[in-house]
């Protein structure tokens, strides 16, 4: 077992901090309370790791392309998109974008 496992590092601060214990009474308690932030730090880790690696049960289904439009041809999907557009950014982006207009011009 290597010292990077939770246990063994544990038992480390048991080692290096036990001079600080100053009656042997209070060690259970200290043992407690190095358990207790033990257990938290793990749960923490733990559900950290699973809200990252939660399972998709089920794939979304991508849209699939309209029958008659190829997308082979960029122009008639930009045509579609832009259309999609509100009528104030898409005459800007006519404007500068294809027909050549600097910003000053368009405005």
């Amino acid at each position: 077992m290597t010292l990077k496992t939770p246990s063994n590092r544990h038992f480390l601060v048991l080692i290096r901090k036990a001079a600080s214990i100053g009656a042997r009474a209070m060690l259970p308690n200290w043992l407690y309370g190095v358990a207790n932030k033990a257990a938290l730090k793990t749960r923490a880790v733990v559900n950290k790791r699973k809200a990252r690696e939660t399972q998709v049960d089920e794939m979304p289904e991508t849209a699939a392309p309209e029958q008659g439009h190829s997308w082979s041809d960029p122009t008639l999907l930009l045509d579609q998109e832009l259309s999609r557009l509100p009528e104030k950014y898409r005459v800007a982006i006519i404007l500068c974008e294809l027909e050549g207009r600097t910003h000053k011009q368009a405005a």
